[in-house]
């Protein structure tokens, strides 16, 4: 028999065990995740604990989380009391064979870690190494499947991802559903945004005061900031050669870069950041900018801003653009991927071309020499967030979406039911 038989023949074998252990009860859920990037949990990961957290506990309990191996993201899922499994997780990076039987092999490792227990729903976080696993664990198990994509995936994922065999495929924005516009079950697509924690996100002077007195900033200080990894893509070098085409001789300007290294603490994934840290020399800005790392206090240093820059060159969604809308910071973001969907331009703040420093810096100028604006957009953002964005909005959708996706299932097995039953029949 081929490996391919193999593993199905045996897959078949545990997922037979495991259905035959069906009990009532609350609907029990397998989560698989990728790793997150650098061992820092960024918004796909937080996303997933956000739901995890907010699900109500008497319909949907936690089986397990599958992951590739340690770190903070399998911690958190631990300080939640959520079993983790750990194991390798093929990538699908193309088809064949030997793709198809390492996605059996996983799928068949995750069966015999669960001992039996069947999940009802099998949720995928993101496509890549956990989306084909998944969906062949799913579909041996009988479970629903759901594919929570936080970005477009790459061409070949779309055919690789196994996603044709899902349940539902969710997106967490307008940007990242169009690419399934081609996909025959493309109704089966839902949009989703993600979710913001507002009682952690609020605007707060008590907050900012103490936020700029510990980072050295008076009052009168104009501060900008943005909230994102040190990588080419998230836009930097754009925001700090806005910023210093925006200031004049004795300027009281400075800038917050959250999430980027400062020197020595960069890991060596992050090569951009040695040439943002040389940008910054090179453009005299070494009094104005603050590299200030990956922080765990973001919604107290944003309440220190003035002004959010989001310059990324291309984003699925940008829940840091909602998180500083939620703290009634006007923004400034460019107009690519998903980040229409959350900031409304000249509502709540203004879009500006990617990669366009100066388009940038006249928008960091008119918000800066108009106070009342500013104040308008924060406030207009503060309602925009709690209309659109609020964690108990994701939850509510999310669970429609289960709730979808698991009478689908119930309906299937239902359906092959009375036809084993008509066959037995005399």
């Amino acid at each position: 028999m081929t490996a391919v038989g193999d593993s199905l023949s045996c897959g078949c074998d545990l997922a037979q065990r495991a259905i035959a252990s069906r009990r009532s009860g609350p609907a029990r859920i397998l989560y698989l995740a990728n790793n997150p990037p650098e061992n820092i949990m960024w918004g796909t990961e937080m996303c997933l604990l956000d739901l995890i957290d907010g699900l109500d506990a008497d319909r949907y309990v936690p089986l397990a989380a599958v992951v590739q191996q340690n770190g903070v993201f399998e911690e958190a899922l631990r300080q939640r009391s959520i079993r983790v499994l750990r194991t390798r997780l093929p990538e699908p990076a193309r088809l064949g064979l030997g793709s198809a039987a390492a996605a059996l092999r996983a799928a068949r490792r995750c069966l015999r870690e669960l001992m039996g227990q069947r999940p009802d729903l099998v949720h995928i976080n993101n496509a890549g190494a956990a989306a084909r696993t998944g969906v062949v664990l799913g579909r041996l198990c009988g479970a629903s499947t759901v594919l929570h994509l936080h970005g477009r995936p790459r061409p070949r994922e779309y055919v690789t991802s196994g996603a044709a065999l899902t349940t539902v495929v969710v997106a967490n924005s307008q940007f990242s559903a169009q690419g399934w516009d081609w996909w025959p079950a493309r109704k089966r697509v839902a949009v989703v945004h993600s979710g913001t924690d507002l009682s952690r996100f609020r605007p707060s002077a008590g907050e900012r005061q103490a936020a700029r007195r510990e980072l050295g900033l008076s009052e009168t200080d104009f501060v900008i900031g943005c909230v994102g990894r040190g990588t080419a893509e998230k836009g930097h070098r754009f925001l700090l050669e806005a910023l210093a085409s925006c200031l004049s001789r004795n300027d009281s300007m400075a800038a917050l870069l959250i999430g980027v290294p400062p020197i020595g603490h960069h890991p060596v994934a992050y090569p951009h950041v040695c040439q943002l840290h040389r940008l910054v020399g090179e453009l005299g800005l070494s009094e104005q900018v603050r590299f200030l790392g990956f922080r765990t206090d973001v919604p107290r240093l944003l309440n220190a801003l003035d002004l959010f820059i989001h310059p990324s060159l291309r984003e699925s969604f940008g829940r840091a653009v909602v998180e500083a809308m939620a703290t009634a910071l006007p923004v400034v973001a460019t107009r690519v991927g998903g980040l229409p969907d959350a900031v409304a331009d000249g509502e709540t703040g203004l879009l500006v071309p990617p990669a366009d420093p100066g388009a940038l810096g006249a928008a960091i100028n008119r918000l800066r020499a108009d106070p009342e604006l500013r104040k308008t957009m924060g406030e207009r953002g503060r309602l925009r967030a709690e209309e659109h964005f609020s964690i108990d909005a994701h939850i509510g959708q999310m669970t429609e979406i289960y709730e979808s996706a698991l009478r689908a299932r119930r309906s299937k097995e239902h359906t092959a039911r009375d036809h084993r039953a008509c066959r037995e029949r005399p």
